[in-house]
């Protein structure tokens, strides 16, 4: 335990008394305290090119220069093709898709027998190609 003395409060008032002050004056202090006022001078136009345009070229230059690279040579490193793998995975997914869709109604939108027609088209098809076979076999004897 430090015993406290009054030589010693004494001396921590004067510390902090002078510590005080110095802040105090330190943040009274006007860092701009310059009372000379300089007029605005005219503008002299000593640079015969534009500046702007001439550091937009050079930053383009450095840019087309920077990022243009070398077609790389192919390099066939993967044994098999990807895309036929690729292509396989997606038809196996598909496959395990289960759609389940409502029964459509009928729409009797064919006005005539399609299977009537389909056997007229056969006989008729039977009938020229049998005839085709007995011009060719006379063509044949001639």
């Amino acid at each position: 335990m430090i015993l406290t003395t009054k030589n010693n409060k004494a001396m921590k008032t004067t510390l902090y008394t002078t510590v005080l002050i110095a802040a105090i004056t330190l943040f009274s202090l006007n860092l701009n305290a310059s009372t000379f006022r300089f007029a605005d001078e005219s503008y002299i136009d000593d640079i015969p090119f534009d500046t702007e345009l001439v550091c937009e070229k050079l930053m383009l230059e450095v840019f087309q220069n920077e990022f243009q690279f070398e077609e790389e040579a192919y390099i066939d490193d993967i044994p098999f093709n990807t895309k036929s793998i690729a292509a396989n995975y997606h038809y196996a997914v598909a496959l395990e898709i289960d759609f389940d869709f409502n029964e459509e109604d009928y729409i009797n939108d064919i006005p005539f027998n399609t299977e009537e027609l389909a056997k007229m088209n056969e006989q008729n098809t039977y009938r020229i190609s049998s005839q085709f076979m007995m011009v060719s076999c006379i063509n044949y004897l001639f």
